[in-house]
């Protein structure tokens, strides 16, 4: 049973690797088009990353130090990256 979660698990990260490296990709094409948005796209992602991220831990059981200590240094990095954005765009 371990290892086929193990091995969904491996399937689910190499699936978002290759949809982060599409979207690099597109990011990289169409960058001449998209660049004045670029601040609300990338705040639109932050949103949804950390929604995401916030469901997430309230699913889990059991949570470990470094767990917890990854999940708010993602949340620092997080507020800090949207108060970088907004003050440039102001």
């Amino acid at each position: 049973m371990k290892n086929s979660q193990t091995k969904e698990k491996l399937v689910e990260l190499v699936s978002i690797l290759g949809v982060g490296i599409i979207g690099f990709g597109l990011g990289a094409f169409l960058s001449i088009y998209f660049q004045p948005f670029s601040p609300l796209i990338i705040l639109i992602g932050i949103a949804l990353h950390g929604v995401a991220m916030y469901q997430k831990s309230r699913t889990r059981t059991k949570d470990f130090l470094w767990v917890r200590f990854l999940y708010w240094l993602c949340w620092l990095i997080i507020a800090g990256l949207t108060i970088f954005i907004i003050s440039r765009l102001i």
